[in-house]
């Protein structure tokens, strides 16, 4: 699940990024964005990703990947994103949806975030320590 969350916001410092044309699905329009962190063909080192941005939103809803970081494995797969909130300034999804192929296996995975926040705690749960002398 973190893979997924904060994938949004690494993904921006991928040094390999180029447009790579247009789609339309369930009515909307969306500009593909090939990223990663190796080369633009296909390689058995760097994870691969096209990201769906939807053109009137400019919010990413779909991402196609391939991960190679597993010794002796490679999973692809698809993530698509639902129910956008903005939570202090930053819009994360509240619905993912993944399918995943890892070694000719298929998974699933569906998740629902209910509630976030950020920078947040309950103060009294704060304890002040004091250094030995």
């Amino acid at each position: 699940m973190h893979y997924f969350t904060s994938y949004y916001f690494r993904i921006i410092e991928a040094p390999v990024i180029g447009y790579v044309g247009e789609e339309e699905r369930d009515g909307n329009k969306y500009d593909l964005v090939f990223a990663s962190w190796g080369e633009k063909q296909p390689n058995r080192k760097m994870d691969q990703y096209i990201i769906w941005i939807n053109r009137e939103t400019g919010l990413i809803e779909h991402s196609e990947f391939t991960v190679r970081e597993m010794p002796g494995s490679f999973m692809k797969g698809t993530v698509t994103n639902e129910d956008f909130r903005n939570i202090n300034g930053v819009i994360i999804p509240f619905k993912q949806t993944e399918r995943l192929s890892l070694d000719g296996k298929s998974f699933f995975h569906k998740w629902t975030i209910n509630e976030l926040s950020y920078d947040q705690f309950d103060k009294s749960l704060v304890q002040i320590i004091q250094e030995a002398k």
